[in-house]
C-alpha cells in the first residue's frame, strides 16, 4: 500500500459463483494484489449486493442454480449506472454459440476455467484500466456534447437578449420622454409608470439571458470568497425561513478570487433559493468554502477545470433532489420544474454563466430524496482583496450644446437616442452605419464632442470605427453602448471602468448623466 492510500481505495471486485472453494481461491489470488474481493453465492445474490455498491467489475460464473450466468449479466447490466461495468465471465465452454450468447447478455470479456490465477491477476487489472479509459471516453464526449449545446444556447439567447434590449431601449425611452413632458397631476402618468416598471422587470430577464450567455457587463475585482459569504449569512437567514437550518464552514485560508462582487452575491442568493424551494417541509443548508488544488487526473473527467489552485464553494441542502435527468439539464435556460408562474427557469442558467465568464466552472450532484450539491470552482489569486467602495453619488443631469454623432444601425433606438440627447440641448448628427458615420465625419467641418456608436453593426463595429474615427476628429469622445453587453467586443482585459460604455436598455436619466460625465470630463483636461 502506498503514502497516503488506504484499502478504500482499492477496486471493488465481486465474485458470483455457486462454489464456495472458486470464491475463496478468487479471494485468496486477487486481495494481495490491490483488489477488495466480495462475494455472492448466486445470482440473486449478486443483485442485491449490487444495487446497495456497484463493483469495479464482476467475475460472473455460468452454471449457477436459479438465475444462470448470462440471466444475471443481463439483470446487472439494467442496474442504474451499470451500462460501464466491467462484467467478466467465468466457463469451461468454449464454443461459439455460448461465447456468442454470453456478450449479447452484455459481457465485458471472459476467462475459461480451470483459471491460471496468476494471469487472473493481469487479465482484471488491464480490465480495470481498458474499462476505466472507456467509461471515461463517453464521459468527455458526453460532456462534450452537453458543452456544445449550452454554448449553442448561449449563442441564442444573447442573440434575443440584444433584439430585446433594443426594443426595451425604444420602451423606456420613449416613456422616460412623455413622463418628462406630463405635468405631475396628469392622469396619463400613473398609465406610463406601470408600461416603464414593466420594461424593468423585462430587463431583468434580458440581464439573465446576458449572464447565461456569457456576454454581460462584469466589474471584475479581488474578493475574499469566505469573507462574502459571512457578509451575506444574517441576509440568507432571513430569506431562507427560520424552519431551515443554515451553516457556514470557512477554512483558514485567504479564499480570494477575482470575479465581480455583485454578480458572487447573485449567484450565492440564486443556489439559496432554490434550496429553500427544494425544502418545503424544512432541512438544511450548508455553505461550505474550501481552497483546493486541481491535478491533471481530476481535470481529466472535468473538461471545463484546468489544474492550478481554487477556492471551492459548496451549497449543500437536504431537499427533494432530482433525478437525472432533471439534473443533466438543470442550466438550461427556460427549464424548470416548478409550476406556472413560479419560476422563469433562467436562475440557474445565470449562475452557470456568471460562473463560466469568472474563469470558473460549476458541477452539481442530486438524487431523487437526498438533496442536492453545487460544486462552484473559482481560481485562487494571490492579490489582496479590495476594499467595498462606496457608490459615488449620482449625477444630475446638465444641459449641454455640443455635438454629438449617434451611430446606430437600429432605426428605432437611434430616433428615441437622438430625442433624449437633444431634450437635453445638445446638437445631434445622426448615421445608421460606421462607412455611414465616417461619411458625416468628413463632410461635418465643425468638431464632434463626442461619438456615441453602438459596439455590434454589420460591416464594421463600435471598435472599427472609433479607430477610423480618430484620423477625422481626433478631438472627439467616445461612448459606447451595446444590447449585448460590453465584453463582446471591447478589447480583452477592459471594463466599464477603463473604457466609457452603456449598457442598453438605458434610461433617459442614465444616458443624459454619462454623456454629461464624459464631456465634463473632456473640458477638465
Amino acid at each position: 500500500m502506498s503514502k497516503g492510500e488506504t484499502s478504500q481505495d482499492w477496486p471493488l471486485l465481486l465474485v458470483v459463483d455457486d462454489d464456495a472453494n472458486t470464491r475463496l481461491l478468487t479471494r485468496t489470488a486477487l486481495e494481495p494484489h490491490g483488489f477488495r474481493v466480495a462475494e455472492a453465492p448466486d445470482g440473486a445474490t449478486a443483485l442485491a449486493l449490487c444495487q446497495k455498491v456497484l463493483p469495479d467489475l464482476v467475475l460472473l460464473d455460468v452454471m449457477m442454480p436459479g438465475m444462470d450466468g448470462y440471466q444475471t449479466c443481463a439483470a446487472l447490466r439494467r442496474l442504474p449506472g451499470a451500462e460501464d461495468l466491467a462484467i467478466v465471465m467465468m466457463t469451461g465452454l468454449e464454443d461459439l454459440e455460448s461465447i456468442s450468447r454470453a456478450f449479447q447478455a452484455g459481457v465485458t470479456d471472459f476467462v475459461t476455467k480451470p483459471l491460471n490465477w496468476i494471469l487472473l491477476r493481469y487479465r482484471v487489472q488491464y480490465i480495470l484500466m481498458a474499462s476505466r479509459a472507456l467509461r471515461q471516453q463517453r464521459f468527455l464526449t458526453e460532456q462534450l456534447h452537453h458543452s456544445q449545446k449550452m454554448e449553442a444556447l448561449g449563442r441564442l439567447a444573447g442573440g434575443v437578449a440584444h433584439d430585446f434590449n433594443n426594443l426595451l431601449t425604444v420602451i423606456t425611452g420613449c416613456t422616460d420622454l412623455l413622463l418628462s413632458r406630463l405635468p405631475k397631476d396628469d392622469a396619463c402618468r400613473g398609465d406610463l409608470e406601470e408600461i416603464r416598471e414593466a420594461a424593468e422587470q423585462a430587463m431583468s430577464l434580458t440581464q439573465q439571458l446576458l449572464a447565461f450567455s456569457r456576454r454581460q457587463v462584469l466589474r471584475p475585482q479581488v474578493v475574499d470568497l469566505k469573507l462574502l459569504v459571512a457578509q451575506m449569512e444574517r441576509l440568507l437567514r432571513r430569506i431562507i425561513g427560520e424552519d431551515i437550518e443554515v451553516m457556514t464552514v470557512y477554512p483558514e485560508e485567504d479564499t480570494a478570487v477575482l470575479a465581480d462582487r455583485g454578480q458572487l452575491e447573485q449567484v450565492i442568493m440564486n443556489l439559496a433559493v432554490n434550496a429553500r424551494d427544494a425544502m418545503p417541509q424544512g432541512g438544511r443548508l450548508t455553505l461550505e468554502i474550501n481552497r483546493v488544488t486541481l491535478d491533471e487526473e481530476f481535470c481529466r473527467w472535468q473538461p471545463e477545470a484546468h489544474p492550478g489552485a481554487f477556492v471551492k464553494l459548496t451549497v449543500k441542502d437536504t431537499g427533494v433532489g432530482m433525478d437525472e435527468a432533471v439534473t443533466a439539464r438543470v442550466f438550461e435556460p427556460f427549464f424548470t420544474t416548478k409550476g406556472p408562474g413560479l419560476g422563469t427557469g433562467l436562475g440557474l442558467s445565470m449562475v452557470h454563466g456568471i460562473v463560466k465568464q469568472s474563469g470558473g466552472f460549476i458541477q452539481v450532484k442530486s438524487q431523487p430524496g437526498k438533496g442536492t450539491t453545487f460544486d462552484i470552482y473559482l481560481p485562487l489569486t494571490s492579490k489582496e482583496p479590495q476594499p467595498v467602495a462606496l457608490p459615488p453619488p449620482p449625477v444630475q443631469p446638465l444641459q449641454g450644446e455640443e455635438t454629438i454623432l449617434l451611430v446606430e444601425d437600429d432605426i428605432l433606438v437611434r430616433r428615441v437616442a437622438g430625442k433624449i440627447l437633444r431634450t437635453q440641448g445638445y446638437r445631434v448628427l445622426e448615421a445608421g452605419s460606421g462607412f455611414e458615420a465616417l461619411e458625416v465625419g468628413r463632410q461635418h467641418s465643425h468638431p464632434i464632442d463626442l461619438i456615441f456608436t453602438d459596439l455590434v453593426m454589420p460591416d464594421m463595429n463600435g471598435l472599427e470605427l472609433t479607430d477610423r474615427w480618430q484620423h477625422l476628429h481626433p478631438e472627439s469622445r467616445v461612448l459606447f453602448t451595446s444590447g449585448y453587453g460590453e465584453n463582446s467586443l471591447l478589447p480583452t482585459g477592459s471594463s466599464a471602468s477603463q473604457v466609457p460604455f452603456i449598457a442598453k436598455p438605458y434610461r433617459l436619466q442614465t444616458l443624459a448623466q454619462k454623456v454629461r460625465e464624459i464631456l465634463t470630463a473632456k473640458s477638465d483636461q
